[in-house]
């Protein structure tokens, strides 16, 4: 399916809709309490609407208003509130969400995405972050998060947790523009509008983000003249570009019930992000005679070129009994192109045994070995993906029972893949086709969820399972149990158990390039326990969280030659922490605060995951210095005891530290600008590479940006 005018449907959609905004209702968090967000009802880990109190699983619910006021420009900066959540940027500007440990290259994997509802889960990598790289945050209403297993409900994606988005709506006639700018180099543009009447829910959008020009220096040893120190920079830009279309018609109530169509479209690019440091270099001294195995040098760079079409189609009905029957068809189809800056390569290189061997751009005479010859390399892959599911559910019954059962058919192609390296004088001098072009994964599944209720709700039990059939590896089920127990009015006490499940990727099974496949991969499986208390008051509310993870047949990369490395299983790995959380409100003051310790290792190898942080926190305050106009807000960022790699060799300890501020003034009802400072100090902050760049990577200095928002 071709969805190269997409864009011009949208457009032609959006300019008489944003006409038909007006402003009948407000929406601005001035109105909105504290406790009222949180009751708004929360839909990842449940197939009901249940409060935070009633639902078996840790979650967060991130608001539109959160991340507009702190000016979050992207899925990671809105999830800084979240325990246990470490978001870094990776190749091509792509974004690896680690989830309560386990923070290495391949964190970019097990987190599943949907967009309204359609899962964003790809064959080739299983990262919905390089599908969708930087979210277009401005285009969503909020986004929910599980952290932990969530396959039971979402199946092979939900390894280590799930994000829910979903995009603009609002029940009344409405419409915003959001003009925002800001140093160094960055603007976004937004519309978004909703259009309703008795039978029609119309909502549109479109978005035009660029960042650019951050310039972030860093170091690296350099391969080939000894005891010498190199600088560079990477200027790690990037333009985002989204447009939807979504339109409801009719009522779940209703005689035809309720029929849905969704449109989305995504173009994404980037340049001189982190390369592939020397991720792939460890042996290299064993046979050459080098430095250090920064090849790359100063041009350890990637760019990329990424797109994303969807379509939804969906009708829910309400039945006799209070059934509720909803069919949900989709399909999207995704490109994805890195390139990666190797001219710093040598054109001759030493062994050990005093042998030189100089560079040769014929392919055909045997010598492609990528360690020697200045050159580029261009990877990608494009895959499609469609799907159905049905749901039956119904919400009471006389056993004071929930109930859902699903089913559901995917199929997933890989259409193109390539890796190609072409040197200066613009020869190719290695081309292949990746070996997974043409496969097919083909995913099935029957899922039984429920809730029951006992002692007048006192205490509800949520249980069930999922089959999943893969047309390519084992069927898997995945179980799951939660007990939720109210003590008393203000306690809430649940202990929790999931289970979930990956299937190796066509990657990870067929290999690319220097990167070696195995196709007897088995998949792997994590079980986690929890044990939650929530204890509320009118005018605060504490959570807190322990949690122990088991994570067995992990697929890594294992080295097996000087230039080659294979997927393995070859890791159990285990995963403990606490989460602590504190929501107040005070004299209209807010305060938004998270602690977390984590633990996480490779038990097989006796390596920490020392990449993610031991300490994580925020603090969020706002307070209003008049009622009504003007809102003062502090944002404070902390990571304590992280190293600068994803293994034991930097001993060197860091932590983190940033303090960011804002300032929203309503004009009027329409005109509201909000003004942020994000790092007011200017800390030089150091992120982990997950791919080895030598010092890891400088995080950004000061931003300061304004926005505009106006309601028609």
């Amino acid at each position: 399916m071709n969805y190269q005018s997409l864009y011009t449907y949208m457009g032609a959609a959006l300019i008489p809709l944003l006409a038909c905004g007006s402003a009948q209702a407000n929406d601005d968090f001035f109105e909105i309490s504290l406790f009222e967000l949180q009751d708004i009802p929360v839909e990842v880990a449940s197939l009901f609407e249940d409060s935070t109190l009633d639902v078996a699983s840790s979650t967060a619910s991130i608001s539109r208003s959160e991340w507009q006021n702190r000016g979050a420009v992207s899925l990671g900066q809105a999830l800084e509130g979240v325990p246990s959540v470490f978001t870094n940027t990776v190749w091509g500007g792509s974004e690896a969400i680690a989830i309560r440990g386990f923070a290495t290259e391949l964190s970019v994997r097990g987190v599943a995405h949907s967009l309204d509802g359609i899962p964003l889960g790809s064959y080739t990598y299983a990262s919905p972050s390089y599908l969708l790289p930087r979210a277009p945050l401005n285009l969503l209403n909020q986004v929910e998060m599980i952290r932990g297993p969530g396959s039971t409900l979402y199946g092979n994606d939900a390894f280590h947790g799930v994000i829910s988005m979903e995009l603009f709506n609002r029940a009344h006639n409405t419409g915003e523009v959001i003009v925002q700018a800001g140093d160094p180099g960055s603007y976004e543009v937004t519309a978004v509008n909703s259009y309703n009447n008795n039978k029609w829910h119309v909502h549109t959008g479109g978005s035009l983000q660029s960042e650019g020009g951050h310039d972030l220096a860093f170091t690296y040893t350099d391969p080939y003249t000894p005891n010498t120190i190199g600088t560079s920079s990477r200027e790690q830009g990037f333009e985002n570009a989204s447009a939807f279309l979504k339109a409801t018609y009719g009522k779940v109530s209703g005689k035809r019930g309720k029929f849905a169509f969704t449109a989305f479209h995504n173009d994404f690019s980037a340049n001189e992000f982190q390369g592939v440091g020397t991720q792939f270099f460890s042996r290299i001294p064993l046979s050459f005679d080098v430095e250090s195995t920064s090849i790359a040098g100063g041009q350890d760079v990637s760019d990329s070129e990424n797109s994303l079409s969807l379509l939804g189609f969906s009708h829910e009905i309400l039945l006799k009994n209070d059934l509720q029957l909803k069919n949900h068809a989709y399909h999207w189809q995704s490109q994805q192109e890195w390139a990666f800056d190797n001219s710093n390569y040598p054109d001759t290189i030493t062994t050990l045994s005093n042998i030189t061997i100089p560079c040769k751009a014929d392919q055909n005479d045997g010598n492609s070995n990528p360690l020697y010859c200045s050159h580029t390399l261009y990877q990608g892959t494009e895959e499609t993906r469609k799907g159905f599911k049905t749901q039956l559910k119904q919400a009471e019954n006389r056993f004071n029972t929930q109930w859902v059962i699903g089913a559901g058919y995917d199929e997933i192609e890989i259409t193109e893949g390539r890796f190609e390296r072409i040197n200066e004088q613009g020869i190719t001098s290695q081309l292949a086709t990746s070996p997974y072009i043409g496969s097919k994964r083909e995913l099935g599944h029957i899922l039984l969820q429920a809730r029951t209720g006992i002692s007048n709700d006192q205490l509800l039990v949520t249980y069930g399972a999922r089959w999943d059939y893969y047309s390519d590896v084992k069927n898997h089920i995945s179980p799951r149990l939660g007990l939720v127990y109210k003590t008393n009015h203000a306690l809430t006490q649940k202990l929790l158990f999931g289970h979930a499940y990956r299937a190796p990727t066509a990657l990870e099974k067929f290999g690319s390039g220097s990167v070696l496949g195995d196709e007897n991969l088995k998949p792997e499986t994590i079980e986690t326990y929890e044990f939650i208390n929530i204890y509320r008051q009118p005018n605060y509310e504490i959570e807190a969280v322990i949690f122990y993870s088991e994570w067995d047949n992990a697929i890594s990369l294992v080295e097996v030659s000087t230039v080659q490395n294979q997927y393995k299983n070859n890791n159990y790995n285990e995963s403990k922490g606490l989460e602590l959380s504190l929501r107040s409100q005070l004299n209209h003051t807010t305060i938004n605060s998270q602690l977390s310790y984590t633990e996480s290792e490779n038990k097989t190898d006796g390596i920490d995951y020392v990449a993610f942080p031991e300490w994580t926190g925020s603090v969020n305050i706002e307070h209003p210095i008049t009622q009504e106009t003007l809102k003062v807000g502090m944002w404070q960022r902390v990571m304590l005891n992280y190293h600068l790699n994803d293994t034991n060799t930097d001993n060197d300890e860091k932590s983190y530290h940033r303090t960011d501020l804002y300032l929203n003034w309503r004009m009027n009802a329409r005109f509201s600008l909000t003004a942020n400072i994000q790092n007011v100090f200017d800390k030089e902050n150091t992120l982990p590479s997950y791919y080895g760049s030598e010092g890891g990577l400088l995080d950004y200095g000061r931003i300061i940006k304004a926005s505009i928002h106006y309601k028609l």
